[in-house]
């Protein structure tokens, strides 16, 4: 629990909004609980599944997803330079397109004015 504790104390505001409406929605389910719980004061794992009623696994596979949607909501504001570097990459015969096609125009342009 530590682990995940630390993970949502540290998530501001809007990521933590963003991450409560993502696996509860308007619901106050388990995932809710564990959230709120751990956002607001410091819960033993024991504690905790005694609050859900939950057992050892079930508790486990709650924290591992929680976890999972923590990092995809934070991998989508991590700026990937990969993917910046394929979009770019992918703008680029449009730009050549269009270099070419203005070339030609000004091309055009300069030999009927001569």
């Amino acid at each position: 629990m530590e682990i995940l504790s630390k993970t949502i104390k540290k998530l501001t505001e809007d990521e933590y909004q963003q991450l409560l409406q993502e696996v509860s929605g308007k619901k106050k389910n388990k995932p809710f609980l564990v959230l709120e719980t751990t956002r607001n004061r410091e819960v033993e794992d024991s504690e905790m599944m005694d609050i859900l009623q939950v057992n050892p696994s079930a508790y486990y596979t709650l924290k591992s997803r929680l976890n999972s949607k923590i990092a995809s909501i934070l991998s989508k504001k991590v700026q990937n330079p990969i993917q910046t570097l394929m979009d770019e990459v992918s703008r680029v015969p449009a730009h050549l397109l269009e270099t070419t096609a203005n070339f030609r125009c000004v091309h055009c342009v300069n030999s009927r004015n001569s």
